[in-house]
């Protein structure tokens, strides 16, 4: 099955989100974009919903759910920082209502096992609160912590989840990874999907610039478009990358 390539930029304040909106098929909402996301309140993400409406449209909604941030180190990102926790799940359980009601397509959590596979009692829970709301379920970039991307594909296809991030990397950090062997890696999954309704977005760095090597294993892309002041901290919203990524998703 081919999806419609979508565009995914990540947004974390109101006014962003207006311009990004211009731009994007769909908004990932989150609090604290520079701690790799967390989960927003309602009202926040009701907020975000209403910035977005661009000329009576907005774009697909996805909300993040990821209630501690991994350590600022990605070097030392681990499977326990994404471990499913009851707590998590009574969470997730009292605000799919309200991030349905609000307008919210899809959840995107990351909870894995101790290996980094994705966790089957913890996602299948998951997968079953935000179904019951009209909801799906999507898979951070935990997904990288997986030693065997295919078989991390086939877990996530299994238990129900809609579509993947992915850096590419062996492991959360994708700095120490060539573009090369990202794109590989990402290819790998990719091909493991076949003709089933699941999506593979990369993520990690993404720009106009390195956007047509990740095109040709999948055409989606996942990207913050925001300036780099320096490695170590995000910038301003970027409209003219925005626009770029735009165009080399759609370039029709």
């Amino acid at each position: 099955m081919t999806r419609i390539p979508v565009l995914e930029i990540p947004v974390d304040d109101p006014e962003t989100a207006r311009i990004a909106a211009a731009h994007a098929d769909r908004l990932e909402v989150c609090r604290d974009l520079e701690a790799e996301g967390l989960t927003p309140t309602p009202e926040f993400l009701a907020g975000i919903i209403e910035a977005s409406r661009v000329d009576g449209r907005r774009p697909e909604i996805a909300v993040v759910f990821q209630e501690i941030p991994p350590p600022d180190d990605r070097r030392v990102v681990g499977p326990s920082d994404f471990a499913g926790r009851p707590r998590d799940l009574e969470r997730l359980e009292a605000l799919a209502p309200a991030f349905a009601e609000a307008g919210a397509g899809s959840i995107v959590l990351g909870f894995v096992d101790d290996f980094g596979y994705p966790d089957v009692e913890s996602v299948s829970a998951a997968v079953s609160i935000v179904e019951r709301h009209g909801m799906r379920i999507a898979f951070h970039r935990a997904f990288d912590l997986a030693a065997d991307p295919v078989r991390a594909v086939e877990r996530l296809i299994e238990l129900g989840v809609d579509r993947t991030l992915a850096a590419g990397s062996s492991g959360y950090d994708a700095s120490s990874a060539t573009m090369e062997d990202r794109v590989a890696r990402i290819g790998i999954a990719a091909e493991a999907i076949g003709d089933r309704e699941f999506a593979i977005v990369p993520c990690g760095g993404v720009r106009s610039t390195n956007a047509a090597q990740f095109a040709v294993v999948t055409p989606h892309v996942h990207a913050s478009c925001r300036r780099r002041p320096s490695a170590f901290e995000l910038g301003g919203f970027d409209e003219e990358e925005a626009a770029a990524l735009r165009r080399c998703v759609h370039p029709d």
